[in-house]
């Protein structure tokens, strides 16, 4: 396994339970699970934790140059689909949330009632999803296209 794809993994890894924590910080435990929430949170903070310490790993043997090649072309061309892909779910769902948003605003003008995105704060959590999945989405398309050989 390259360098590269072990820095996917873990950047997937932080991403999702970073968004895990961040869901159910807002929304709460699914209620079926509630009673095993300090369980799963304790396997959630562990895999953060070796997430981040695997990237400070990777970044220190970058910057100190060890361990060999850091990156050749089909690294550079696997990266630029994972950006590719992320920036396009990033900016079909930005666009979603300014149609959104306009809807929501005229729709609120004429019924007299707030719907959920015309919250400040709930569309703060949904860019914050929004961009949570992007990251997500970057490095699955990275680790799929490092699978495929």
């Amino acid at each position: 396994m390259s360098r590269q794809e072990i820095y996917a993994w873990s950047s997937l890894a932080t991403s999702s339970v970073l968004l895990i924590f961040y869901l159910t910080a807002v929304y709460g435990w699914p209620v079926p699970i509630e009673s095993s929430e300090e369980y799963i949170s304790g396997i959630l903070w562990k895999v953060l934790g070796i997430a981040v310490v695997v990237e400070l790993i990777l970044d220190t043997m970058h910057s100190l140059q060890v361990g060999g090649v850091s990156k050749d072309e089909r690294d550079v061309r696997i990266e630029s689909k994972g950006y590719r892909n992320a920036y396009y779910v990033l900016a079909g769902a930005l666009v979603a949330v300014m149609v959104h948003l306009f809807i929501s605003d005229i729709v609120t003008s004429a019924a007299g009632q707030d719907r959920y995105l015309s919250v400040p704060f709930a569309t703060v959590h949904v860019l914050l999803v929004i961009l949570l999945g992007a990251s997500i989405i970057k490095s699955s398309t990275q680790l799929y296209y490092y699978n495929k050989g």
